[in-house]
Order: C-alpha cells, then structure tokens, then sequence
C-alpha cells in the first residue's frame, strides 16, 4: 500500500496548462499501485496509462497478482482536450484513420473515439509530430510506433485500460 500511495495523477489549470514529470515510477511502484487498486482484465493483459508520468504501462497475469511487461513513454490529450481518466475497456480496432493529408496507424478504442495510435503520418510516411512525453494529443494515447502495433495486434479486445 506505501509504495502505491507514490503514484499521483495528473493536475490541469483551465485549457491551458498541465502539470506532469518526465519521472518514472520503479517497477515496484506500478506492480503495487496495480495490484493494491485491485484492477482486473478479462484477459491476460492490463494496461495502465499515467497522464502525470506521460507513460504507458502493459502488465501480463491476473487481479492482485500483476507483472509489467514493458513500459513506454506516449503523449496523452491536451488540457484542452483531455484523455478520458478511469477504467475502461478495449472494444475494437482499425487500421488506420485517414486525414487530410496525413493518418494515424494501428487504431485500438478504449472509450468512445480516444484510442491508442502510433504518431501522426504524412501520406509520404514521415512523420507529422514526433514529440512523446507531454500532453498534446486530441484526447488519444499517441504511442510509439512499437507500443501502437503491439496493442493493435496483440492486446485483445475487452483487455482492461485504466487511465489516471
């Protein structure tokens, strides 16, 4: 329970201004926070995005007895248009969403149209934003393009998604 009382969630001033670390919680950390919240998945997966820590954390195992699989860093929504907080689900997936001009790749849903992606692309293939590590997206979870394909192809649906 000490060690899960560390974790601290993200706090927004207006439309504005954010405030967030760049600092990682210790492995131990986010097992405990998990473990003691009591978080369950109908599969063998959880994932756990902290907006305070800008990271995305995929755990593999069962309630109360959690273990991270990986941890990388991604780009939650703006406070001007915020990534959905609480516990939600994995409900379905498309390849890609198609803009004008540039498209997001390997779309996974969790909660009404705020998704997992890999960053933004030209139709050339380069890439339209790099940045990671702050709040800038459009209230999606922008991934690396690693963690993007490996929930887009590995994380089945009804996997369990808490975002704090």
């Amino acid at each position: 329970r000490l060690l899960a009382s560390k974790v601290r969630g993200i706090r927004y001033y207006g439309d504005k201004k954010a405030d967030y670390t760049r600092k990682h919680y210790t492995t131990e950390v986010k097992e405990a926070y998990v473990n003691y919240k009591g978080l369950s998945s109908k599969t063998k997966y959880l994932i756990w995005v902290s907006l305070y820590t800008q990271q995305c954390t995929i755990y593999t195992g069962k309630k109360g007895n959690w273990k991270m699989y990986g941890t990388w860093t991604i780009a939650s929504g703006s406070p001007h248009d915020r990534t959905p907080r609480g516990t939600h689900k994995i409900t379905y997936k498309e390849p890609k969403w198609q803009h004008h001009g540039w498209r997001s790749s390997y779309v996974s849903h969790f909660y009404k149209k705020a998704s997992f992606h890999m960053r933004p692309k030209y139709n050339n293939g380069k890439i339209k934003d790099k940045r990671l590590g702050m709040p800038i997206s459009n209230a999606c979870v922008r991934c690396p393009d690693d963690l993007a394909l490996f929930i887009y192809k590995s994380i089945p649906r009804g996997t369990t998604v808490k975002i704090y």
